[in-house]
């Protein structure tokens, strides 16, 4: 007897693939256009930075995403700049609850609670700790414009998918990170130990 297995939604086709690769221990940066760099500054995100300063650093996320929750909290420092000055760009595709969060994010407009999300994150279900809201239009319109723009950005969209300049201007699009990943990055983004 034949089966078809049938992935229901492309959504968790790019978690699927992008958790086998991350499992695999690989991550890949690729480059991103001026013109996407620019795109990055029209959307709605959180922002971890003191108010006013430039953002240096877009990173789209999921709050329901595992690889998500491990940057938040290993806190990589880039020269000059750390994940406390990037601007914060919720996509919702992990769960069901994920569009809830991410607009829950949104319409609270404060890195705590991405910090609170992650600090009691359930890596068994894959749930973030913040609870959802019923998004306004205004909040999914602002999640659909993020979700076009992540799906643009890569080949293979996954979370977290960190967006930077290079030391030579060069503007980069890293993707996941697994714990074994951190130094690597650190390195391509031209990090100091501190």
């Amino acid at each position: 007897m034949d089966e078809k297995v049938t992935i229901k939604s492309s959504g968790h086709f790019i978690f699927l693939t992008a958790l086998l690769l991350l499992v695999a221990g690989f991550t890949w940066a690729e480059n991103a256009s001026e013109a996407q760099w620019l795109q990055l500054k029209e959307l709605q995100g959180i922002s971890s930075g003191v108010s006013g300063s430039s953002t240096a650093t877009y990173i789209f996320f999921d709050p329901n995403c595992p690889y998500s929750a491990k940057l938040n909290k290993s806190g990589l420092r880039l020269p000059g700049v750390d994940l406390r000055q990037a601007m914060w760009i919720p996509v919702a595709y992990i769960r069901p609850s994920s569009e809830g969060k991410a607009a829950a994010f949104l319409r609270s407009g404060k890195y705590e609670a991405i910090i609170k999300n992650y600090q009691s994150f359930n890596y068994a279900t894959y749930e973030g700790s913040i609870a959802g809201v019923t998004p306004t239009a205004e909040e999914s319109l602002a999640l659909d414009k993020s979700r076009v723009l992540w799906s643009l950005m890569s080949s293979s969209p996954a979370t977290p998918m960190i967006i930077y300049k290079e030391k030579s201007g060069a503007i980069k699009v890293q993707l996941g990170l697994p714990n074994t990943q951190i130094d690597g990055l650190e390195q391509s983004m031209g990090v100091y130990n501190q």
